[in-house]
């Protein structure tokens, strides 16, 4: 018997503490997981107590038959209950505010999800898709819990997938202690805090998230990876352990991909419901690679490989020329197929290889367009951007940045990928031709302000650290600052250098030599308004003994404003329709004695979050300032622009 929610049509309103232990099956799947002992090792892997453990039962054409089966690993306590997803899944929409139609083709690959966080009774929630799983113990879970409860702006976490561990710690943001943090989201295997994923989040867009192929439609993975970007949202991977993707599915679809070159690929996801005749075939990674193929084009790249004899891509680019080797492919269309071969190559750090490859899928697309056939859009930027990687891979800069601007001319404006290429490709160029730039420090004090003062003490320090290629937009923000500061008992301390030290470090720094009563820290690539100062200045001279004052920040992405974030000690971190919420950070102004108390961990990337957890449980005494003082630009960088560690 399926479990029922003895809620009435809703969700859980208090969750219990614990971890819920969530697998999925479906028509191909669900005999390998029912008839085997499968599920009991996927869960004793884990070697950890988990509250339920659940198995959710969709798209199957004989759900009572599968339901017996699952009945039956209740009742020998491998499975604490079972949910056929199509008795909830009206409800489920009904909770988040979603139709069918809404996932524009989709639908199968996202409802089982959605359902189980809707149903869901505990604070945690461990999903793993059917064909996923650990093949070894591994004791992740609560250390990934424990960093999760200490910065709330990770909010999933998984192991490495499928034995990728180099790529996994080349593409993360940052490497500390036991995990890997960086961005994406992948619904192979996920570790979530309930109540952050059970809210309305399922309505954000963003460009990185197009990467997710166009057969999937608007599905469950895709809305996630928009939100998770479009609020600054992170993922942890545990490095030490991976989980693998394995298909146990029909022996016919097996072939096709083995066929294709594909099987053996570590960022083939599995994870996906009969659709049809044919199954789902697409990229799971959610690192550099922007565009994965839909199915009809994976399987038309198999295809053509199989009718010519080619059975590998690299055999293939070393018996023939380029051109006439798209031709012999004779696939419907070419330049899918080469730009799918040059990621490929990628995958495998080929780069000379997949250099030639997404060269041929520049000129394919170009040919198909002279011949009246319209490409995907996306060919016209992406094989670009691809080419860009491979050159910076190979110490080929100049290159590098050719092809980064060449595929900023057909790309959405503000792409975050070009942009943040542009800007780390400027500075290694800067570097190649005048070589290893000096480490500077600069300091401009508001000691003549100080002096004016009534009391002469400095009431605000504003701390901003910096690099030399940021000069540009540093200097508007100077002019800005100083004619604010006229006159005014504020310094002002500005700490540049050659990307040697990491954030963390710098910021230290800076606090170690402010002076002023309050301190306050600007991003140099963001922007305030004309009363900053001013209105700081106006808050600490009313109540000079408070310990933080909070205001109002608007965030902007790709140019475009998204919501303002208001910060006190009050919320949480989250979302809603008209803002963000975060605990004080490093934008506010804290008292001097306060924030000197806890020094930034020495990162160069979410240094900010986890600062601000230890010093808001310091404050007692509040002032709010109802109004944006500030405009932060959000946007995504490689971990290379960090510097330091």
């Amino acid at each position: 018997m399926s479990w029922m929610r003895p809620t009435g049509g809703k969700p859980a309103s208090v969750l219990r503490p614990g971890v819920t232990f969530e697998t999925k099956c479906y028509e191909q799947d669900w005999q390998q997981l029912l008839l085997t002992d499968r599920l009991r090792r996927a869960i004793e892997f884990h070697a950890y107590p988990f509250a339920e453990r659940i198995l959710y039962i969709n798209n199957v054409e004989q759900p009572e038959l599968v339901s017996q089966h699952a009945q039956k690993l209740v009742d020998t306590g491998v499975l604490t209950s079972y949910v056929v997803v199509e008795e909830h899944s009206e409800e489920a929409l009904r909770f988040f505010g979603l139709s069918r139609e809404d996932f524009q083709g989709g639908y199968w690959y996202s409802i089982a999800e959605l359902v189980s966080i809707y149903l869901c009774r505990t604070e945690y929630l461990l999903h793993y898709a059917g064909d996923c799983m650990l093949e070894n113990t591994a004791k992740w879970v609560e250390p990934a819990l424990e960093r999760m409860r200490l910065q709330p702006s990770i909010v999933c976490a998984n192991p490495v997938p499928n034995g990728w561990f180099e790529e996994a710690q080349r593409e993360a943001m940052l490497t500390r202690g036991d995990f890997h943090l960086g961005y994406g989201f992948s619904d192979q295997c996920y570790l979530i805090r309930t109540m952050d994923f059970r809210a309305p989040i399922y309505g954000a867009q963003h460009p990185a998230s197009e990467r997710y192929p166009a057969y999937g439609g608007q599905l469950f993975e895709k809305r996630v990876d928009a939100w998770m970007r479009c609020s600054g949202l992170m993922r942890l991977t545990w490095r030490h352990d991976c989980y693998w993707h394995r298909s146990v599915r029909n022996p016919v679809s097996q072939n096709l991909l083995k066929i294709s070159g594909l099987a053996e690929s570590p960022y083939i996801n599995g994870s996906a419901e009969k659709l049809g005749v044919v199954e789902r075939l697409r990229f799971a990674d959610d690192l550099s690679l922007e565009k994965r193929l839909s199915l009809a084009e994976n399987l038309s790249l198999g295809e053509g490989i199989k009718e010519t004899g080619v059975s590998n891509l690299e055999e293939g680019v070393n018996t023939m020329d380029g051109p006439n080797l798209v031709k012999s492919l004779n696939l419907a269309k070419p330049a899918v197929a080469c730009y799918q071969a040059g990621v490929r190559a990628m995958e495998e750090n080929d780069y000379e290889t997949a250099i030639l490859w997404l060269q041929l899928a520049v000129s394919a697309r170009s040919r198909e367009q002279q011949t009246g056939r319209e490409p995907d859009p996306g060919l016209k930027w992406l094989p670009q951007l691809q080419l860009a990687v491979c050159f910076d891979r190979l110490g080929k800069t100049e290159k590098a940045w050719l092809s980064n601007e060449a595929a900023s001319v057909h790309a959405p404006h503000g792409q975050p990928s070009i942009v943040s290429n542009r800007s780390y490709l400027h500075e290694r160029r800067l570097s190649e031709a005048a070589g290893k730039g000096p480490l500077y420090k600069k300091a401009v004090d508001g000691s003549e302000a100080a002096n004016s003062s009534r009391s002469g003490e400095l009431l605000l320090s504003v701390l901003i650290p910096t690099l030399p290629d940021r000069s540009a937009a540093m200097g508007s923000m100077m002019e800005e600052l100083q004619a604010q500061m006229l006159g005014l008992p504020v310094e002002l301390l500005v700490l540049t250098d050659n990307r040697k030290r990491t954030t963390g470090a710098k910021r230290n720094s800076l606090l170690e030599q402010a002076q002023g009563r309050f301190i306050v820290f600007i991003d140099d690539d963001d922007r305030i308004t004309e009363d900053y100062v001013h209105r700081l200045l106006d808050q600490i001279q009313r109540e000079p003994d408070a310990d933080c004052i909070v205001f109002d920040v608007m965030v902007h992405s790709g140019g475009k404003p998204l919501r303002p974030c208001k910060y006190g000690t009050e919320y949480q971190y989250g979302m809603d329709a008209s803002f963000y919420y975060r605990k004080p950070n490093h934008l506010m102004a804290y008292r001097r004695k306060i924030a000197q108390r806890h020094h930034f961990a020495d990162v160069s990337f979410g240094e900010d979050d986890e600062w601000a957890a230890r010093a808001s449980a310091d404050v007692k005494r509040q002032l709010r300032i109802d109004a944006i003082l500030y405009h932060y630009d959000w946007e995504i960088r490689p971990q290379s622009w960090y510097g330091g560690s």
